[in-house]
């Protein structure tokens, strides 16, 4: 009689499941021989060896995974029982980067200023959104009613002579902030180049009274542990700084060549600095409206106007709508010119720091060569390389002079050299 189907499937995974389960017998049995044998031989290798030099690797594997075969390294030791392994490890220091180790200090002179939790405190308040809020109802307010009287031009006035800096407002915060920190910088990559400059100096006691003067600007800033630890690093990376004797038998620059020079890394320095890109993109935001939103503005803020000098209904619709459209696009002229008020002051802490550095670095770098200063002379190029790419560094300090079609090159943001 035929089977059927599934009776045929039940047969043969039956007869299939008896012979696994045969064959598995056998190669248990057969492994089982395999490690005894093994084992055996381990217990040989190691009672021979002495006592006292421990076996780094023991035995090869017993048997192989592939054919279940005995293998015939399994009495053979990789290393020798009596081998010993002898080596050394050596490690070298790298030292920061003046650049780095400026950074460093500025972030430390930061945390340490008496003004930074107040700032930080006024910052979030300026920064919530009801915060924000109330700040755009009560542009629109004195819109309306004027109710500030002569406070705008007021403000303004004190932001630029910086005679009283209110932080009532964001833009406030942030300008106190950024002049605080570039003025630190600054004195930092100052003092940081006198050390430098002691650092290389021949002379002992002209070295030690130069390194003084250096903490001596540090400290206020940074306190005297971290201007010691400072003082450490730039000792460990003067003994690494290698120029070669080539460099110094290049001609000093002329005091064309070093004005030239400081302008063309100013510029540079701009094109690649974070926080003028970041000010250039906010301050188009008022400057680069099309020719349509120009002329539209100027049609429905004129159309309205009149209309809400007539003696009709019109006329509080009129204002109403004029309200709105002003709402709409950002707030009032007064209020903006106010803000860019603040960005502009912002970029003229940035842009006096940054011009303040590339005059001293390339002056320093100047002096390095007269004097033959390599300390001084590495330290100039790390504070070029920091401000603009290591690329153009290498251009700059290689050229003993620099062409005015090469300065052309590099427009600085607002055209301002």
């Amino acid at each position: 009689m035929r089977k059927s189907v599934p009776q045929r499937l039940k047969s043969f995974a039956t007869v299939s499941l008896i012979s696994s389960l045969s064959i598995f017998s056998a190669t248990t049995a057969r492994a089982d021989s395999c490690t005894e044998a093994s084992s055996a031989v381990s217990q040989a290798i190691v009672t021979a060896a002495s006592p006292q030099v421990p076996l780094l690797f023991k035995e090869y594997p017993a048997y192989s995974l592939e054919s279940l075969k005995p293998s015939p390294f399994a009495s053979k030791p990789i290393l020798s029982p009596v081998a010993k392994l002898q080596g050394f490890v050596s490690f070298s220091e790298h030292a920061p980067d003046p650049s780095d180790t400026i950074q460093h200090l500025t972030d430390v002179a930061v945390a340490r200023d008496k003004q930074r939790d107040l700032l930080l405190e006024r910052a979030k308040f300026h920064n919530k959104k009801w915060s924000r809020l109330i700040g755009r109802s009560k542009g629109m307010l004195q819109y309306a009613t004027s109710y500030q009287g002569f406070e705008s031009s007021s403000e303004a006035a004190d932001v630029i002579l910086e005679e009283k800096l209110k932080l009532k407002s964001g833009a406030a915060v942030e300008f106190v902030r950024q002049k605080r920190m570039d003025a630190a910088h600054l004195q930092l990559t100052c003092a940081v180049m006198e050390i430098a400059t002691g650092l290389g100096l021949s002379d002992d006691a002209k070295r030690e009274q130069t390194i003084q003067s250096g903490m001596q600007e540090m400290i206020p800033l940074v306190g005297e542990d971290e201007a010691n630890r400072c003082l450490k690093a730039m000792s460990a990376w003067a003994k690494q700084v290698k120029i070669p004797d080539d460099d110094f038998s290049k001609d000093s620059w002329d005091v064309l060549s070093v004005r030239q020079k400081s302008r063309q890394l100013l510029a540079t320095s701009l094109e690649n600095d974070d926080v003028v890109k970041t000010i250039e993109t906010r301050l188009h935001k008022y400057n680069h409206h099309s020719n349509f939103m120009r002329a539209t503005s100027k049609f429905v803020n004129t159309t309205l106007s009149l209309v809400a000098f007539s003696p009709t209904m019109a006329s509080p619709a009129a204002q109403a709508a004029q309200f709105v459209f002003v709402a709409c696009t950002g707030g009032p002229e007064e209020k903006k010119l106010l803000k860019e008020v603040y960005l502009d002051r912002c970029f003229e802490s940035r842009f006096e720091r940054l011009s303040q550095e590339s005059t001293v670095a390339v002056n320093n770098f100047n002096n390095a060569l007269l004097t033959r200063n390599a300390v001084l002379g590495a330290c100039s190029q790390a504070l070029i390389r920091g401000l603009t790419t290591p690329e153009f560094s290498t251009e700059l300090t290689s050229a003993s002079t620099t062409t005015p079609n090469q300065l052309s090159a590099h427009k600085a943001f607002g055209q301002r050299i």
